[in-house]
């Protein structure tokens, strides 16, 4: 886990969006019983657009990497490998054609696991990562 990432770093978006799954053969079969089919994970990537705070003060990213219902809760990492965010939901404004995509950053989870008596390492060091 990551406790920062800067604006126009690269990240990808990892998750299960109902609309790609709709398509998912394998899913479709772990619908019907078949526990050892197991739908692809669906991965996007994206950069960092701006770092904000949300309602409440909540510390969050805005990000390009697209995401969808099924999405909420997947992980937002970076070219590490590491946990930046937590994509959480998006703003649609269709007078716009515009989607905007929201993650929680890292250091709102690594509070919550440690009030749940769980703990996440942490790691600060840069990302070398070339994308």
């Amino acid at each position: 886990m990551a406790l920062e990432v800067g604006k126009l770093a690269n990240v990808v978006a990892a998750g299960y969006p109902g609309v790609v799954l709709q398509g998912d053969s394998n899913f479709q079969r772990l619908l019907k019983g078949d526990v050892s089919a197991a739908p692809d994970l669906n991965l996007t990537q994206g950069a960092v657009q701006s770092l904000q705070a949300g309602q409440g003060g909540v510390p969050l990213i805005v990000h390009t990497a697209s995401i969808a219902k099924g999405n909420s809760g997947g992980p937002l990492v970076d070219g590490c490998g590491r946990v930046v965010g937590v994509n959480t939901f998006i703003n649609v404004d269709q007078s716009q054609s515009a989607k905007i995509n929201y993650a929680i950053r890292s250091q709102v989870m690594a509070g919550f696991l440690q009030s749940a008596g769980a703990s996440a390492r942490n790691d600060t060091r840069p990302c070398a990562a070339k994308g």
